[in-house]
């Protein structure tokens, strides 16, 4: 009997979405550039697509009743962040089928557009037979994929390849993680924070981001010392705090 085989690819794909999936609070749950934060889509919020003939069972596991099912599955995660792994919570009781999984990036959100193929990202299979659990593939040594949500989408597409309850699954899950932006060349904000300066990168985040607006005439004094009114105001500024209405 063969196991879940689970299979990472950016493949083309035409996305045929027939409902919006449940708005989701973006807010991470771990800070820093390390932590990871987890974002859990279960299985009745993903889209079926056409051919696919879904069932969702008392355990809210999703499967396919008369034909092999493809389902696609958004989760939304905050702008600029770093999508570094996906998993899928499956059963497999079956003797042929598989859960296999596809990560697709669209570089259209018109969902009449395809997606772009950028190359085999990650395989993760296991021989259990029958397993149930939880399958993660990990993106972040091969293509850490940054989340862009003004020009892409990022989609986990669940397909199984046989029909029936002995083939399921109950939700996908979304790891990221939050990076500092990467200024865009050309881009440089102050007079004296050159490109080659060991700050400039976390500096131009800041200014971006609208933290600081450096400490005039163009410039952002990156020697000079700061009041505890100017760590007041970046503080302020980066946890967008305001005065009660």
């Amino acid at each position: 009997m063969r196991g879940i085989s689970v299979t990472l690819v950016l493949l083309p794909a035409m996305l045929a979405v027939s409902r919006a999936a449940e708005a989701k609070d973006a807010r991470p749950a771990a800070f820093g550039t390390t932590a990871m934060t987890m974002v859990q889509v279960p299985a009745a919020q993903c889209v079926a697509l056409a051919g696919s003939d879904p069932v969702l069972n008392n355990n809210n596991f999703l499967y396919s009743s008369s034909a092999p099912g493809t389902f696609d599955c958004y989760a939304n995660l905050p702008a600029g962040s770093k999508l570094v792994q996906v998993g899928v919570v499956a059963y497999d009781a079956s003797d042929s089928g598989e859960v296999n999984l596809n990560v697709l990036r669209c570089q259209s959100l018109d969902a009449n557009e395809g997606c772009s193929q950028s190359g085999l990202v990650a395989t993760l299979g296991t021989s259990a037979s029958p397993f149930a659990g939880r399958l993660v593939g990990d993106l972040s040594g091969l293509l850490a994929i940054p989340v862009d949500k003004t020009n892409e989408l990022d989609v986990v597409r669940v397909y199984l390849t046989a029909a029936g309850s002995d083939l399921r699954f109950r939700e996908v899950d979304f790891y990221y993680q939050l990076q500092v932006s990467t200024p865009a060349p050309g881009t440089q904000t102050f007079g004296d924070v050159l490109p080659s300066n060991l700050y400039y990168k976390g500096i131009e985040a800041l200014a971006a981001s609208g933290i600081t607006g450096g400490c005039g005439n163009g410039n952002f004094c990156p020697g000079q010392y700061v009041t505890r009114g100017e760590i007041a105001t970046f503080f302020a500024r980066a946890l967008g705090l305001h005065f009660p209405n």
